[in-house]
């Protein structure tokens, strides 16, 4: 609904968008055409590298505080900014209307990756390119991933590196800057990796592999999907997809966020766990799940490969060649993402007979312990809850100490929602049980039972 929603404004404000040009040549960076798959007529073709701005802001372990500007030309610069040919290279690039010095993701990863002490750490800013009309900063990825091929180029042609040395980091349209640079370097090597960090949507779901982040971009490409079905794609679109959460709306991006801003809270979500995998030793695990997220939810996903399960983030290099496809995770809902998850628990709902009592599809809750702390919202997924049946879900919790009360509530609005008879939590690692009486319909609004220790009649 929400690319639907984005299209459409697209189309009523930027239709004059470039719609007469067939390609444009920019010098070393080569042509850009409209001829199919870079056929979508509201894509408008990339401008200039000067319209564009791109710069390359070097920062190393050995002068953290000191940033040097390097280009693909000027060897002078290259060898005057003490970047060292024999460590690995990260490369960062932003999403669309960011601004580096304003964005709290890339102020935060630099030091983190500079504490790594041995890297070299470029940020590839793109601002003037990126704060365009959405169609005209979509089409500007092409130019920028072109031109960030060829500073690696230059790079392993002056320092003797691969690029296999190289690491890709992109967030949104970045992603797919990525994807346009690793499509460039194929030999003799592929770009070493490329992270895709909730690649932007709207123009890129399900494209021709040539148009977006793709698995063959890099010798290793993982993926973070945390806005599926706003900003975030849908298309799977690396060795290894990660889907905290469900890859939607992110925990602690609901109430009493609405509507853009909770898809940009989920959207921006994929950057910090980034982060927070580089500088926390608490793992992010992620498990495949042949039915889904529904599967998961159910508990039925919990085991590993004798591979291992790969551990989302930075470490996810881990399992190349080990692991591929669909792998899903809770997070918490605050900052640590990670370490504050403690126990995952098993919730079950058993419905009440009778008439309209079935209809519940979405249901959330929130569980309150006596140290003063909650799990924050859970929402449980997706399921269709039929009058009389038991549905059974794992949830994330922290440590709460005592269970002393519960909050649940459906989140479709239009629902006649469902008869709900009794709550029982279940902690897997103890047997510890807890159970709350509800006898009543449940709503979109949150309705409160007090939890009792034990498997109550109800």
């Amino acid at each position: 609904m929400m690319n639907q929603i984005l299209t459409f404004l697209i189309l009523a404000l930027f239709t004059f968008s470039n719609a007469g040009a067939l390609k444009k040549c920019y010098v070393k960076y080569g042509c850009f055409s409209k001829d199919p798959p870079f056929h979508n007529p509201l894509v408008a073709l990339p401008q200039s590298p000067s319209q564009v701005g791109t710069s390359f802001q070097l920062f190393s372990a050995n002068d953290p505080t000191n940033m040097k500007i390097i280009d693909d030309s000027d060897v002078t610069k290259l060898q005057a900014s003490g970047y060292d040919g024999s460590k690995d290279t990260i490369m960062v690039i932003h999403g669309w209307t960011e601004k580096v010095d304003k964005s709290e993701w890339l102020q935060s990863i630099t030091p983190a990756l500079l504490a790594l002490n041995d890297k070299n750490i470029i940020i590839v800013e793109w601002e003037e390119g990126a704060a365009e009309f959405y169609t005209q900063a979509a089409g500007n990825t092409r130019l920028v991933g072109a031109q960030v091929a060829e500073m690696i180029k230059f790079i392993n042609h002056q320092t003797g590196n691969s690029p296999a040395s190289f690491y890709v980091i992109g967030f949104s349209l970045g992603a797919h800057v990525a994807g346009y640079a690793g499509r460039r370097i194929q030999q003799p090597a592929k770009i070493g990796r490329i992270t895709g960090l909730d690649p932007a949507s709207v123009f890129f779901i399900d494209t021709d592999p040539a148009v977006r982040l793709d698995p063959t971009d890099a010798a290793f490409v993982d993926v973070i999907h945390t806005s599926i079905g706003s900003l975030g794609t849908s298309t799977v679109s690396g060795h290894i997809d990660f889907y905290p959460n469900a890859g939607t709306r992110q925990r602690g991006c609901e109430i009493p966020r609405v509507g853009i801003t909770t898809s940009v809270c989920s959207h921006v979500r994929a950057p910090k766990l980034l982060i927070e995998s580089i500088t926390s030793q608490c793992p992010f695990r992620a498990y495949p799940c042949a039915g889904g997220w529904n599967e998961f939810t159910r508990g039925n996903c919990q085991t590993c490969p004798s591979s291992g399960c790969p551990e989302m983030g930075f470490k996810a290099i881990n399992s190349k060649g080990k692991a591929s496809g669909k792998y899903y995770l809770f997070t918490n809902d605050e900052e640590p993402f990670s370490c504050g998850i403690r126990r995952i628990v098993k919730v079950s709902f058993e419905t009440l007979g009778g008439w309209l009592s079935s209809g519940g599809k979405d249901p959330g809750m929130r569980v309150y312990g006596s140290n003063g702390k909650n799990t924050g919202i859970i929402r449980l997924g997706n399921r269709d809850i039929k009058k009389g049946s038991t549905e059974r879900f794992i949830a994330p919790f922290k440590e709460l100490e005592t269970l002393t009360s519960i909050d649940v509530w459906q989140y479709q609005d239009l629902s006649i929602g469902w008869s709900l008879k009794k709550v029982l939590i279940e902690f897997t690692d103890t047997n510890e049980k807890y159970s709350a009486c509800y006898n009543t319909r449940v709503y979109r609004i949150a309705v409160k039972r007090t939890l009792r220790k034990g498997d109550q009649s109800c």
